[in-house]
């Protein structure tokens, strides 16, 4: 890609990416946030440019700037890093986001640094609920396969039959429901 190209691809980064989008000087001022990073901020888009993340966010600037402060002096990336904070809007209480902080290098010294917010709020509570689901299954087999062995000792056979029946169908449609899931997920 040749002159001309850098400033459309920002641009489009900015106004596409499903994540949130922050663009920091070495002075920890905005210079350019995307339109999910201010909804997720609380803040409108046109009221970050120039300001600082302590004047925007300042719930998170005790977290965040030493972190920011860090890439700008020479550090590493910070790639997913697991932050909870309060929602705008009405939204559900507590978001969970990952968030990920990358030095920008120009000519051998960082000139600022791009932040990338991604809200997994879905994800986390999906995976819990899917851990959930998986527990009581668990346990239904176990209790089932319990009772079968139990009446397998005792030679009671018209109870090992229905409880191995239920112990399978436990697992089974907690299979199919998983794998249904996964098919309409991608």
């Amino acid at each position: 890609m040749g002159d001309g190209w850098e400033q459309e691809l920002a641009d489009a980064l900015f106004k596409h990416a499903p994540v949130g989008l922050a663009l920091l000087d070495r002075d920890l001022h905005f210079v350019r946030v995307n339109q999910i990073l201010a909804d997720i901020n609380g803040v409108p888009l046109e009221e970050h440019a120039g300001r600082t993340v302590k004047d925007v966010i300042p719930e998170f600037a005790p977290m965040v700037e030493p972190l920011l402060r860090s890439i700008i002096e020479g550090g590493e990336p910070i790639i997913r890093l697991p932050q909870q904070g309060p929602a705008s809007q009405g939204e559900h209480p507590d978001r969970l986001f990952e968030v990920s902080f990358y030095p920008i290098d120009r000519a051998g010294r960082c000139v600022g640094v791009l932040g990338i917010v991604n809200d997994v709020t879905s994800r986390v509570e999906a995976e819990e609920e899917l851990r959930n689901q998986a527990r009581v299954v668990f346990e239904a087999v176990v209790q089932n396969l319990a009772i079968a062995q139990m009446a397998l000792e005792q030679q009671d056979q018209a109870t090992v039959k229905p409880a191995l029946e239920r112990a399978l169908s436990a697992a089974k449609h907690f299979t199919s429901d998983v794998l249904l899931r996964k098919g309409t997920s991608r």
